[in-house]
This record gives C-alpha cells, sequence and structure tokens, in this order.
C-alpha cells in the first residue's frame, strides 16, 4: 500500500518537475540593461594618440573632434576592419524589434562609420558598473555599450565595433538595388562577461 502511495506522489510531481527543468531563456537576454535617462553616463576613452595619452569622454566622434583639435599633427592611421574571434559572444544575437524595448532601426551607412571610427581609434573604453554609455552616434544612428557587471569594465574598442558589425551583418534589412542608403539595421548583441551592445536609432 505504502508503495502504491509512493508511486502515485511520484507520478503527480513529475510533470511539475519536467517544466521546472526545462530550458529557459538566456538569463543575459532577460536581465540586461539597455539604455535609459537615468542609467546612461558618458563613456570614457583611454588610450594614446600619437605619443599623447588621453583619457576623454563623449562618443568615438566626439573624443576624436576633441584629439584632432588638441594634435593636429596626428594622422590616425586607417585600420581596415575585419571580423574578429568569437571569444565570449553570445550568439546570434537579437534583432529589432526587441520583446521589452521600443527601439528602430537606424540607417546602416551611419551605423558603419561608427564601427570604422571605433576600430581606428583603438581604445579602451570604460563604462561604470551597471550602466550603459552611447559610444558612437552620427545622423540619429547610436552604438551603445551596456555593462551589466557591479564594477567598471574597459573592452577594447575595436572589439566592440566587431559586435555592431555583427548586428549589421545579421540584423540589416533593405536592398542594395536602387536605395542603399535605405538600408537599416539595429539588435543587440552580449558577452558572457556581462556586458552588451545595442545599435539603434537615436537622436544625435
Amino acid at each position: 500500500m505504502h508503495r502504491l502511495a509512493l508511486a502515485l506522489f511520484v507520478a503527480f510531481l513529475l510533470p511539475f518537475t519536467l517544466v521546472l527543468s526545462a530550458p529557459s531563456q538566456s538569463t543575459s537576454s532577460l536581465l540586461a540593461l539597455g539604455p535609459t535617462d537615468e542609467n546612461t553616463v558618458p563613456a570614457t576613452f583611454i588610450g594614446s594618440y600619437g605619443d599623447h595619452e588621453y583619457a576623454l569622454n563623449g562618443t568615438v566622434e566626439q573624443v576624436l573632434a576633441q584629439l584632432k583639435e588638441l594634435h593636429p599633427e596626428v594622422e590616425l592611421k586607417k585600420r581596415e576592419v575585419t571580423s574578429r574571434a568569437v571569444l565570449n559572444k553570445e550568439m546570434p544575437p537579437l534583432c529589432i524589434p526587441i520583446r521589452g524595448w521600443n527601439w528602430a532601426t537606424a540607417y546602416m551607412p551611419d551605423i558603419q562609420a561608427g564601427v570604422v571610427y571605433l576600430d581606428n581609434l583603438n581604445t579602451r573604453i570604460n563604462i561604470g558598473p551597471t550602466s550603459c554609455s552611447r559610444i558612437s552616434c552620427s545622423w540619429n544612428g547610436a552604438i551603445y555599450l551596456c555593462n551589466d557587471n557591479p564594477y567598471s569594465i574597459q573592452p577594447a574598442s575595436p572589439y566592440l565595433a566587431s559586435y555592431a558589425q555583427d548586428l549589421i551583418n545579421i540584423c540589416t534589412t533593405g536592398s542594395d538595388d536602387h536605395y542603399p542608403d535605405y538600408k537599416r539595421t539595429g539588435g543587440q548583441e552580449f558577452d558572457t562577461d556581462g556586458y552588451n551592445i545595442i545599435v539603434r536609432e537615436d537622436s544625435c
């Protein structure tokens, strides 16, 4: 009798056990930050420009403008944007529309320009704990870095540029046939080290 009762009890619990053990959506995609008015702060770009060390706040476009004004004699070497090793990337990325966020896509060529700037500057970007920074923005096309960690991080700008390039490669819509400037892109890609890159339309 006791064995029969135990068997019935186990049979009753089994469906609930299966539900609890079923795979769930990635923790990063559920908990990761997105930029808001409350958590968005300026990023600090830290590196060297020619022989000059610098630590400047702003987007990559603003930082480059400051560096050119401070050191007009320096010629920034152009680097070819190439795909990089996956390393800690969580693939595939999320493409806009993304549940929970009212983001719009941006013009792809404007995001591509930001990718080139971030790659060519070849610097470190410091961002504080549990915050987001707009690291590139031009013509209403923005690239954000969001740090989900309770401590600051300093990822390399070329590696972050490769995330935005992934989003261009995977999330772009439109056709090259007649209106290449009308191709749009946007999305979010995560890193297992607790940060993510967002490409979207923004005011700038």
